[in-house]
């Protein structure tokens, strides 16, 4: 199978670093807790504009050299890898890419692929599910409700990594809510005995 996978908070754990960089260049007291939506315009009523500065200036910086990949995720994708196609789908902005290329080399060598959605950040993102079906993914891997529900919509199954942003909704027929990259591993296995 071909599985699409997002990076931040799917295989970087980037709020984390993200978090660290806005408490301390913009003297605030975020806490993980807090980000119940998925952009700080929604949490903070920030002009979407100062938003995408923010995330600019976080790209950056040195806490963004310093993200770490997510528990379990390196394991379980080097698992995956050994049968499945991985390709990495991203939001990150187009700026970010010598970076991420090199955070995703240094962290999961195994995936060569990559596609950023955006070139900036205050631009309105590709759609996801049309890259998936461009490259003929099977799945995508997400964090994202929009992005999952717009697979949904195009017949492309998605799994959704739960976290406070995205728990308040209802997911489509083809979604699959997970809380661990070994929930994840477990439902593509189930998916490829079927296709067996």
């Amino acid at each position: 199978m071909i599985i699409a996978v997002d990076l931040d908070d799917t295989l970087a754990d980037s709020l984390t670093s993200f978090i660290h960089f806005h408490n301390k260049n913009y003297n605030t007291s975020l806490k993980y807790k807090d980000f119940t939506a998925y952009t700080l315009n929604e949490i903070m009523g920030m002009p979407k504009e100062e938003e995408a500065k923010r995330l600019e200036e976080f790209d950056n910086s040195k806490h963004f050299e310093e993200i770490k990949p997510l528990k379990e995720a390196v394991e379980a994708v080097s698992e995956l890898a050994k049968k499945h196609k991985i390709i990495i789908i991203t939001g990150r902005a187009e700026s970010s890419e010598k970076k991420t290329r090199a955070w995703v080399k240094k962290n999961l060598p195994m995936i060569k692929d990559i596609f950023f959605i955006r070139k900036v950040y205050h631009e309105t993102p590709k759609n996801k599910a049309d890259v998936c079906k461009k490259i003929n993914a099977d799945i995508l891997i997400d964090d994202n409700l929009n992005h999952v529900h717009n697979c949904n919509r195009a017949g492309v199954k998605a799994i959704l990594i739960d976290y406070p942003w995205n728990r308040n909704a209802k997911l489509g027929k083809l979604i699959q809510r997970v809380k661990s990259w070994k929930e994840i591993v477990k439902f593509i296995n189930k998916i490829e005995e079927k296709l067996k």
